[in-house]
């Protein structure tokens, strides 16, 4: 079993065993879950697995982050007079991303207000982007390959690359 079961199963468990299934208690008992795995990793040969499980919880942190902020960016621009959108189409290269990777990155991107992924080229090297917010071409797309791109990388257990 990976480390991500095993954390859901101590957490599910630990919801019987306070007699009552709640978000609350699910979220105390993944913390338990995780604790209980890393004290035991030395024991059990799931520290890859538990990486991993680390990994996709930093993805789901970091979409969390950046939905924030892109929301008040864009609630921002709706308030203000100024219009600061500088919309743009922009190409991701995502030839190191296997098919479940690139699924992953382009709906992190589609989540974050102000972006979405339009589409993947047929020979899967590429993904095109709708950024509502592209002032620097090359930042742009150098934030999505290596900050966000790194973060789907790990959690999908491919190596990172360096910026």
């Amino acid at each position: 079993m990976t480390a991500f079961g095993s954390v859901w199963l101590i957490a599910i468990a630990w919801c019987f065993l306070q007699g009552s299934v709640s978000l609350a208690n699910l979220f105390l008992g993944g913390i338990l879950g995780m604790m209980v795995l890393t004290f035991s990793l030395a024991f059990n040969g799931m520290r890859s697995s538990f990486i991993q499980l680390k990994a996709m919880l930093q993805l789901v942190f970091f979409v969390l982050i950046e939905l924030v902020s892109s929301s008040f960016r864009i609630t921002w621009d709706i308030l203000t007079p100024t219009d600061y959108a500088r919309p743009r189409i922009v190409r991701v290269p995502v030839d190191d991303l296997n098919e479940i990777a690139i699924t992953v990155l382009a709906n992190a991107i589609s989540l974050t207000p102000g972006s979405l992924a339009l589409e993947v080229s047929d020979d899967c090297q590429n993904l095109y982007v709708h950024v509502m917010y592209a002032e620097d071409r090359d930042t742009t797309v150098a934030s999505m390959y290596f900050d966000l791109g790194n973060k789907v990388r790990a959690a999908c257990g491919i190596e990172e690359i360096a910026p």
